[in-house]
């Protein structure tokens, strides 16, 4: 052991250092924030002297303070720190060499070093080697330069509580502060150890090369030692149970790749992600090399192994000539018969039943499978990593030895005639932070929380980076600039804290690898040089192909095509891969929207990332359907006269634009239409100069249910359309200038003027409903005063009345006259782009379901399943309620991920705003610590989540005319603040059409404020829901009922008399009584048994809850999609 020390240093800015926040907790048991030691504040003077720092388990102290005991207060801290590591004595020290170096301390302080040194050491696994280390005798404490450490590599990291973190490629070392200095223990290792083993510990690197056996470790790292002991690895022993050997044979050594052999394993009870079940394992019986190919179908074996030999037989001198393998069918196949006569391979077939003829792949399968096995147990991942694990496991026995090959060589070195490099390897399954290329937005954390789950598996690995799973993206990529966290495994969770651990069946989205295609003609004119303007820098992080081109777009690429002719091959080599960490000032995670209008949210889909920018799209595999979607973008934009090309203005802004890229789907999820958009990048708009207001409405989904409960019950005809580039109808007033799109420009130094409205201008979406308000005004149109987004107005030939909702440029129209509703569509038509939806089946991500002749169902199961597959809860089991009975605020529970929590909340409350009103009251509980979520709060989102596994199936029935409401609040629950909550439900006939759970914003003094303050809630929101239907010439009977189980709130509301105990009630809270007097609203009184609000105060037990859900009318029945024959025509 060695001790240093160091001083506390000065707190400088905050900066983001994802990760190792959760790192240092775990070691430290503090929460912090993290801030950064500016480099130009470090080892700023003379190398010569000294001031500060070093230390045996690690203390940092002033050079003062190492040669008196008792230091002047003035002294204890200083700003530089020492300019070089010092130790008083050099036993522990190797690679000695002369120095004589004066040493300055604080004061008259003068010591003198003798020599210089390197040590070598680690602390808990994690190596550290200190180089240049002066021996200063006399010297009172150890001491370390953190100057010198960002010398030789090092971060320094502050924390605000004072603790430090020291980060090297190798791991993190995190160093408390204990009575104003750093205490670390530095244990001595050996400094000759080969292959980098210097660096790590007997156990580490025990598990970074797939828990081999002590004797093949030491073949390839003679200097590791297991202190003597035989190490007890918990993994090995559970994965590598099995029966007695088969029988070695004895025949002759064949060359390399003189003979294959190869099985096909599976099919495995869990298949991977991309449904991968079944395995391809090939081995070279010479070199003892494998591969391992994922399949799908078993019979895809066929064609995997065909490209195999031939890219062997392309690239190496030696061809294979015997194939050994069983008699199955993939393996007899007419074309795996011919490909083998065409090319002169003799098969080597066994007999059915005995395995032994084939018995070096049979046990080189069971090898993979039990390392694989063990890597998964190591790292506590689901079943569902298997194939990522079996891959690993291939490519570590390619690096170990094997008795089989006499030469006592690995399998690497036997075919490629060259060692392999051990120091890229890590510890499969461990926890780590990687650089997101993906995050352009400035005020996001730019890295990815993620695990390690291998290496390139490709036949030749030729990518230069780690595999990473996006644990919150749910997909694996390649990364070069990775931290691991190696001491932070069991999927990067405490092992003590059950709630997070990764479930079984998790599911992983593995990008398909892309290719770089060429790049045609563009219809419209190639510049000399298509270059989007960037913006923002392009992204360092960088993903490899075969041919070492650097694709800033692709997180896999695609396998090499085979040569046509022989060239030399060459071993798998390998960039220098180092781990970064970010040093990025922290940021604030912006919450999900609030929808309170009705959009949607994107199913999470299984297909290549969308392009981000031009140049990513021309990288991309799919480039040509994207540059066919930019000419289909920019001839629309000419049609519609939307700008006049001009030479550049002298004085004017010119904005910059951008395009950008998204796909449609069909219902099955597949891509049914490339769309590409050229837009303005409207953050460069500067107010009062290119644009004034910018506001614009949106419809609320309580409008939505209230005209489908009008639909149902009138069996009224209902359609859907969209308006097509609906931005690029309306007039501009302002005077506007644009870059020409990307890769279509027209001349050098001509700009276009916007003659109408193109998206991404602040204005945008206001000059559209401008323009779209005033064309159905002109058709005989008007909004509800409640509404500004649903018209009414008559049809022209029928004199029916005419029904449009009208979201952003997606339409809902609906008349009792089919006829009705063609002509008006028919009349849009001849003045906006459009496309038709046809009878009302799908509206703002929402299926609707004719359930009998005057009711329809609102179902949401496809995007409740997204939910359930986005946090690998698709086979979770479900519980009775979505919350459980009694739920209180634990303020001692860890924190839990905060950008998951948010996620998940956001798109829970979209789901309970727009057809689940029984989940209303436990997301609206959950909401209200999204900013400081724990693990108690996670577990109640996992315990919701669990409810909606047993209820995906659920809708929302609708249908009916008659408005009532139900009010109720739970007085004084919460005891943070003793506020109450608000349950409001509005119906209308049988189904919900409003709802509403909240605290509310002021104390009340007793149950029957409480109420009162609930019963104006409700009574707003039928006034408002009254008004709306006036105003499209709907009659609405009155007065509407309100349901109401307490007495005195309801006696406040309609008696005029002021008691004590409620003269303290603010004012505006008496529009109650007003409103009950002019015969809009009747108070009913009714038994608590029967209040259905009140499922919305609070979480109700099993029985009570099923009630009040089916008060809901949130059911099971089942529907059939909505057409023409049910209703009037």
């Amino acid at each position: 052991m060695l001790e240093f020390w160091s001083p506390p240093g000065k707190l400088y800015q905050s900066i983001s250092f994802p990760g190792f926040l959760q790192y240092v907790k775990s070691n430290t048991h503090t929460s912090f924030p993290v801030t950064h030691h500016p480099l130009d504040t470090i080892g700023s003077k003379d190398d010569n002297e000294s001031n500060i720092i070093g230390g045996k388990d690690c203390i940092v102290y002033s050079a003062f303070d190492t040669t008196i005991n008792k230091p002047e207060p003035t002294s204890r801290i200083v700003d530089s720190g020492a300019s070089n590591h010092m130790v008083s004595s050099s036993d522990k020290l190797s690679h000695l060499t002369k120095s004589r170096t004066k040493v300055s301390g604080i004061g008259n302080t003068h010591l003198s070093g003798t020599q210089k040194g390197r040590f070598t050491g680690q602390v808990k696994g994690v190596p550290i080697i200190l180089e240049d280390v002066l021996v200063v005798p006399g010297l009172g404490k150890n001491l370390i330069s953190e100057g010198q450490l960002y010398n030789e590599g090092y971060k320094v990291h502050n924390t605000d509580d004072g603790d430090k973190l020291l980060i090297s490629n190798e791991g993190a070392i995190s160093v408390p502060r204990r009575d104003n200095i750093y205490p670390i223990t530095i244990e001595q290792v050996s400094g000759h150890v080969g292959y980098g083993a210097t660096h790590m510990d007997y156990q580490l690197w025990h598990e970074r090369l797939g828990h081999p056996s002590e004797t093949r470790l030491k073949s390839i790292m003679p200097s590791l030692s297991a202190d003597g002991n035989t190490i007890s690895c918990e993994p090995c022993i559970k994965g590598k149970m099995h029966e007695d050997p088969y029988v070695t044979s004895t025949s002759q050594h064949p060359l390399n790749l003189e003979v294959l052999a190869a099985d096909v394993i599976g099919p495995f009870r869990t298949p991977a992600p991309d449904g991968t079940s079944h395995y391809l394992v090939v081995q070279d019986v010479g070199s003892h090399y494998g591969w391992v190919m994922p399949l799908k179908r078993r019979g895809d074996a066929t064609s995997h192994l065909i490209d195999l030999i031939k890219m062997l037989n392309n690239h190496f001198s030696h061809k294979v000539k015997h194939l050994q393998i069983d008699n199955a069918p993939e393996f007899t196949s007419h074309r795996m018969n011919n490909f083998l006569r065409d090319s002169g391979i003799i098969r080597r077939s066994t007999i059915p039943y005995a395995h032994s003829q084939n018995g070096a792949v049979e046990r080189y399968n069971r090898t993979l499978q039990e390392k694989a096995r063990t890597l998964l147990i190591s790292a506590a991942l689901p079943p569902s990593f298997w194939s990522e694990a079996l891959q690993t496991s291939v490519y570590l026995e390619n690096r170990l030895t094997t008795r089989s090959i006499p030469e006592a060589i690995t399998p690497y070195q036997k075919l490629y005639n060259t060692t392999p490099t051990y120091d890229h390897l890590r510890t499969f399954g461990c926890r780590v932070i990687c650089h997101d290329p993906t995050q352009q937005d400035k005020q996001h954390p730019r890295s990815i929380d993620g695990i390690f789950v291998g290496y390139d598996p490709s036949p030749f690995e030729s990518i230069r980076g780690w595999r990473i799973w996006d644990k919150i993206r749910r997909r694996i990529f390649y990364s070069r600039n990775v931290t691991f966290l190696e001491q932070d495994m069991k999927n990067g969770q405490n092992k003590e804290d059950n709630s997070q651990k990764t479930p079984d069946g998790i599911s992983i989205q593995l990008v398909v690898p892309p290719s770089i295609p060429l790049l045609p003609k563009l219809p419209l004119g190639q510049p000399d040089k298509a270059s989007e303007p960037d913006m923002t820098p392009e992204p360092q992080h960088t993903y490899f192909d075969l041919f070492g081109i650097q694709d800033e777009y692709s997180p896999e690429v695609l396998s090499p095509s085979i040569p046509t002719q022989r060239q030399p091959v060459q071993p798998p080599s390998r960039v220098p891969l180092t781990p970064t960490v970010a040093t990025t000032r922290e940021r604030r995670q912006i919450r999900p929207p609030h929808h309170d209008s009705a959009e949607g949210y994107p199913a999470l889909l299984g297909e290549l990332p969308t392009p981000k920018t031009y140049k990513q799209a021309m990288k991309a595999p799919d480039a040509n359907d994207w540059i066919n979607a930019m000419a289909e973008e920019v001839a629309a934009l000419k049609a519609n006269n939307t700008w006049d090309l001009v030479e550049y203005p002298n004085h004017k802004h010119v904005l910059p634009g951008k395009w950008v890229y998204v796909t449609k789907h069909n219902e099955d999820g597949s891509i049914a239409r490339y769309k590409a958009r050229w837009v303005v990048q409207g953050n460069f708009q500067i107010d009062g100069m290119d644009y004034d207001e910018t506001f614009a409405p949106t419809s609320h989904l309580p409008t939505l249910r209230v005209l489908v409960s009008l639909i149902a019950h009138n069996k009224w005809y209902a359609s859907t359309l969209d308006i097509s580039t609906a931005f690029l109808n309306g007039k501009l007033e302002e005077e506007i200038y644009v870059r020409q799109p990307t890769g279509f420009e027209l001349g050098s130094h001509q700009v276009c003027r916007l003659q109408k409205s193109l998206y991404g201008l602040k204005q945008a979406p206001r000059v559209w409903f401008k323009h779209l308000s005033s064309w159905l005004q002109e058709h005989g149109f008007t909004s509800s005063p409640a509404e500004p987004c649903l018209y009414t107005g008559l049809s022209t030939t029928t004199s029916d009345r005419i029904y449009v909702m009208i979201h952003v440029d997606d339409f809902l129209l609906t008349s009792s006259s089919k006829q009705a509703v063609k002509e008006f569509e028919n009349t849009l038509e001849q003045t906006f782009k459009m496309k038709k939806g046809g009878p009302l089946s799908w509206y703002l991500n929402m299926q609707f379901l004719q359930l009998d002749p005057t009711t329809i169902g609102l179902s949401q199961s496809l995007y409740v399943k997204d939910i359930l597959d986005t946090f690998s809860m698709a086979d979770c089991n479900p519980t009775k309620t979505p919350m459980v009975t009694g739920w209180d605020v634990v303020t001692d529970a860890p924190l839990c991920n905060k950008s998951q929590y948010q996620q998940a909340m956001g798109m829970l409350l979209y789901l309970a705003r727009c057809t689940r009103p029984d989940i209303m009251t436990s997301v609206s509980i959950l909401c209200k610590y999204s900013s400081n979520p724990t693990t108690y709060h996670w577990k109640g989102v996992l315990h919701l989540l669990k409810y909606l596994k047993g209820s995906q199936n659920y809708i929302l029935e609708l249908g009916g005319t008659e408005l009532s409401g139900y009010a109720d609040s739970d007085w004084a629950t919460n005891k943070e603040d003793r506020k109450s909550r608000s349950g409001m439900i509005i119906k209308m006939g049988r189904g919900c059409v409003s709802w509403s759970s909240k605290k509310q914003s002021t104390i009340a003094l007793s149950s029957s404020e409480a109420e009162y303050y609930a019963l104006g809630d409700t009574i707003k929101e039928i006034l408002w829901l009254q008004n709306l239907l006036e105003g499209i010439q709907y009659t609405v009977p009155l007065p509407t009922i309100i349901y109401e189980d307490n007495r005195g709130a309801q006696l406040m509301a309609e008696n005029p008399l002021v008691t004590p105990r409620a003269k303290h009630i603010d004012v505006k809270y008496h529009f109650i009584r007003h409103h009950v007097e002019n015969g809009r609203i009747k108070l009913f009184s009714i038994p608590t048994v029967d209040q259905i609000a009140d499922g919305l105060t609070k979480p109700l037990d099993g029985i009570a809850f099923q009630r009040c859900r089916d008060a809901l009318c949130v059911t099971t029945r089942e529907g059939v999609a909505i057409s023409g024959s049910v209703v009037n025509a």
